[in-house]
């Protein structure tokens, strides 16, 4: 028995032969019953093309039968190749919007990403073993541990807090982006200068031989006991560490 229509399986899709001396409504019904019959063997993974061979269709046939197909099978039909040229179906189209989407779902996805994985180098903080000598500095996007000395000279800043496992006699610099409630913690408070947020204390080097000279909320304070600077009422206080300090830091 004559065939009058033919359906041939490359590398990208398909090829569909149509005899040229047939009427298109019986080559139409014959490429259904087809697909129809071999829905089962059309096991494309991706969007395919499809060429159509051996007679011209006008643009509502065509898209009458690419309906037939979809209807039928589980094609995704994105290209019809007419005279070697692949033109786009509105399938194609489609996809192509919800790529589009997707890939600004993903873009949307790595910047709150990137945004978690700084948020959390900021709360992180960072170490920094020995002793910085005149010259030398330590900056932190977060906060800042020195397990070591910080010597005249010498600069430790940090966006959050600056805590010296050490003497510090160089600078300190905490809440560098402007943050008042940042604060500075030292085993040894003999600073050239420190500064919290906008806010800046000085000493003088007759001063630093004494110990840290900055207002004190209690008279007296051995300066070989661990301080704290931190800011109230718009000034830098230096105190001994005690559960009770960081408990009102902390309210």
């Amino acid at each position: 028995m004559k065939q009058s229509v033919m359906i041939k399986g490359n590398k990208i899709g398909l090829t569909l032969w149509m005899d040229p001396n047939e009427e298109y409504q019986v080559l139409y019904e014959e490429m259904m019953n087809k697909f129809e019959a071999s829905a089962s063997f059309f096991r494309f993974s991706k969007p395919i093309a499809i060429k159509f061979e051996g007679r011209r269709l006008t643009q509502e046939q065509i898209s009458e039968i690419l309906e037939g197909i979809s209807g039928i099978t589980s094609l995704r039909i994105a290209y019809i190749i007419d005279e070697d040229i692949a033109i786009e179906t509105k399938f194609h189209q489609l996809i192509s919007e919800k790529e589009e989407e997707k890939a600004a779902l993903l873009e949307e996805q790595r910047r709150k990403e990137r945004l978690l994985e700084e948020e959390k180098k900021k709360n992180d903080g960072i170490f920094y073993k020995g002793t910085l000598r005149s010259g030398q500095s330590v900056t932190s996007n977060s906060s800042v541990v020195v397990i070591g000395d910080v010597n005249p000279g010498a600069t430790v800043s940090a966006v959050g807090n600056v805590v010296i496992l050490g003497a510090l006699k160089g600078y300190a610099y905490a809440g560098t982006e402007g943050d008042d409630h940042s604060f500075i913690v030292a085993l040894e408070m003999r600073p050239m200068q420190l500064r919290i947020g906008n806010h800046i204390a000085r000493n003088s080097d007759e001063e630093r031989k004494k110990g840290f000279q900055l207002k004190k909320k209690k008279k007296k304070a051995e300066i070989t006991e661990p301080q704290m600077a931190f800011v109230e009422d718009g000034e830098i206080y230096v105190e001994p560490i005690s559960k009770s300090l960081i408990h009102e830091l902390m309210i």
